[in-house]
């Protein structure tokens, strides 16, 4: 995509603000919950890593806007899905949940590395935010729900 001149030119437009990384947080919930895409999964956990760092960088803003115009490369990869709406992800967030220790379980016992990582960044950021997105999400991933 670096090279296709109307990508090009929509780099750099996303300015960096206080508070953008919770909002690309919200929209990689929103958008993983949506397409269950394994770009969409790095999205997830890139916005958890980025929560991570973000004290040990001088902008972390900054960084964020660089790490969200990659994101957006992949975008193009799934469709440019449209995100769900507020009825769809609070009718997700309704759903009934198995157990924490059980999608740990189910994750644990997978050989495929990106479950590994997915639940440990929703529980991580479950754990900030209070948001069942994310273990549902995690359940989803891992085949406890449909």
């Amino acid at each position: 995509m670096g090279t296709v001149p109307e990508f090009q030119a929509l780099l750099g437009r996303l300015p960096p603000r206080r508070g953008l990384i919770e909002t690309l947080r919200q929209a990689s919930l929103a958008l993983y919950a949506q397409t269950m895409t394994f770009e969409a999964l790095h999205a997830v956990t890139g916005c958890h890593w980025l929560r991570m760092v973000a004290p040990f960088v001088d902008e972390p803003e900054r960084l964020a806007v660089y790490w969200w115009e990659n994101i957006l490369s992949l975008y193009t990869r799934i469709g440019m899905p449209a995100l769900p709406d507020d009825s769809q992800l609070d009718a997700w967030r309704r759903l009934p949940l198995p157990p924490n220790e059980e999608i740990a379980a189910a994750a644990i016992a997978s050989d495929d590395e990106h479950h590994h990582s997915l639940v440990f960044s929703a529980f991580e950021e479950y754990a900030l935010t209070g948001d069942p997105l994310y273990k549902v999400v995690a359940a989803r991933r891992v085949g406890l729900l449909a």
